[in-house]
């Protein structure tokens, strides 16, 4: 038998075995359930009659094939499927349509000898091509994404959101309506591939970006999910985390959210969340209008270290003379008086909520600063 025939008898088969043969490739490389059925097997039966042209020819693969596996490896790869399940698809096809030339040509087994080398040969050739462009394209898109991503942090990061960070958002697959909770992790460290196995681990859940600080903008995630994912993948590093909020605009407050909080983390409190710490991340905002009000009380504060511990203590027992006194081994007339003196010294009454709150977030800010 010629090999033109058994090709021939092949490609008539085709027509019944390309749909059984696309069930097989997306139940053993599971990735390919992102492709349309329809078209997935209309691209099986395009590369198998590529294959058996060639075989039926006995040529090389020429430049419109070499094309056409380009174009397969970039498509592919533009639908987010690793390089290696390509290739393993592509293979699982080409088993198949050996197993039907194996068929068609019998026990004749010179031809399936000549075949066999040919069609090896053929598939070596198209899978490197395929591959390469796959490659290339995979770097190109991840630079543009790159890209993209930066871009869509600083638009988000304006007063006003501009309409281009919709068309961003879209690229790269999130929803734009959707509740969107940032997440901000500093310091950025560029050389570490940390922030990348962050990115991976997230997946299509979260956009991440990469400058002087890592910002990850996410859908569908709560707060203790990124707070588990930054500490395992950016372990040691700072951490602010702002509240869900939908739509671009959300998306806007909640990355200033997490960057507020990113603000009050320290070395000891390394995550911050806007929803827990909203009190303090909101004063540390304001530090610049607060300082010339807190900058005055600075040498109150540290010559009184006893009146500070008493405010503390004042605080912590529920606003009570008598527990405070109890906790300083204090009289209750030393107590009174030391927030009489307070009050004398700074024109803050620490016996009102106002007054109370007034002293002690300057008294942190004032040590805030001094720490830093």
């Amino acid at each position: 038998m010629l090999q033109q025939e058994v090709c021939a008898a092949v490609q008539v088969a085709l027509a019944e075995s390309v749909k059984n043969t696309t069930r097989m490739i997306r139940a053993e490389v599971p990735e390919y359930a992102v492709v349309d059925v329809d078209e997935h097997t209309e691209r099986t039966f395009r590369n198998q009659t590529q294959l058996l042209r060639l075989l039926a020819d006995g040529r090389e693969p020429g430049e419109t094939d070499l094309r056409a596996a380009a174009d397969l490896g970039r498509l592919r790869s533009s639908q987010g499927i690793a390089v290696e399940s390509v290739i393993a698809a592509y293979n699982v096809g080409n088993q198949e349509l050996w197993r039907l030339l194996c068929e068609a040509a019998g026990a004749d087994s010179e031809v399936l000898v000549k075949l066999a080398t040919r069609l090896l040969h053929a598939v070596e050739v198209i899978t490197s091509e395929m591959a390469a462009a796959h490659t290339s394209y995979a770097r190109v898109r991840q630079a543009q994404d790159v890209s993209l991503r930066h871009r869509l942090v600083e638009l988000l990061s304006r007063e006003t959101v501009a309409a281009e960070a919709r068309d961003i958002v879209a690229v790269l697959g999130a929803d734009p309506d959707g509740s969107f909770r940032a997440m901000r992790i500093a310091p950025a460290q560029i050389d570490d591939d940390s922030t990348q196995k962050l990115a991976r681990a997230l997946g299509t859940r979260a956009i991440v970006a990469d400058s002087h600080e890592t910002t990850v903008l996410s859908q569908g995630l709560t707060e203790e999910e990124l707070q588990a994912a930054a500490e395992r993948w950016t372990p040691g590093r700072r951490v602010g985390i702002g509240l869900g909020h939908g739509g671009l605009e959300g998306a806007h407050r909640s990355l200033s959210e997490a960057r507020m909080s990113l603000a009050t983390a320290t070395d000891r409190t390394l995550v911050q969340s806007f929803e827990r710490d909203w009190l303090w991340a909101t004063v540390v905002a304001a530090r610049s209008s607060l300082e010339p009000i807190v900058a005055v009380q600075r040498t109150t504060v540290e010559q009184n270290p006893h009146l500070v511990e008493t405010l503390e203590a004042f605080m912590t027992t529920g606003f009570s003379m008598a527990k405070t006194a109890q906790l300083l081994h204090l009289h209750a007339n030393s107590v009174a008086y030391r927030l009489d003196r307070w009050y004398e010294l700074t024109g803050w009454d620490p016996r009102t909520f106002a007054g109370l709150c007034q002293s002690l977030l300057a008294i942190a800010l004032l040590a805030d600063a001094k720490d830093s």
